[in-house]
């Protein structure tokens, strides 16, 4: 009997769903121990979730899509690290921009409204900091 190892790409977001749960405790200035007190986990199970050692099931990424008052495609679906980075820099992103485009008229109108209330958030701190 052979043992055929699991795909890591087991459906489209998983490349993006280790690193949304990262920003999005680091944009709500939460700890690793804080969100997985929440989910009544261990700190270690959270953070294999983080580092892509353990698949996220759909019942606690709804549970964090709540937990943060975001919609449940802007974490598995949408990469708001590129996001933040293109916006932050201003410069192109390593994804092709149609299907950054793509992605972003896919999230509800809740999960867009999200991403500018947060990068306004964002701008205003750089602004303090970069004040000549």
């Amino acid at each position: 009997m052979s043992y055929r190892k699991r795909p890591k790409n087991l459906y489209k977001g998983t490349n993006f769903i280790a690193s949304n749960l990262r920003i999005l405790r680091i944009l709500n200035g939460l700890t690793q121990e804080d969100v997985a007190n929440e989910l009544k986990c261990s700190r270690s199970a959270y953070s294999k979730l983080e580092s892509e050692l353990k698949f996220a099931t759909f019942p606690v990424l709804y549970k964090l899509s709540i937990f943060y008052d975001v919609d449940l495609d802007y974490i598995i679906y949408f990469n708001i690290t590129a996001h933040l980075l293109s916006l932050i820099k201003r410069t192109s992103i390593s994804i092709d921009p149609l299907d950054f485009v793509e992605s972003y008229s896919k999230l509800s109108e809740a999960a867009k409204g999200d991403i500018n209330k947060r990068m306004q958030s964002i701008l205003e701190h750089e602004k303090k900091f970069n004040v000549f």
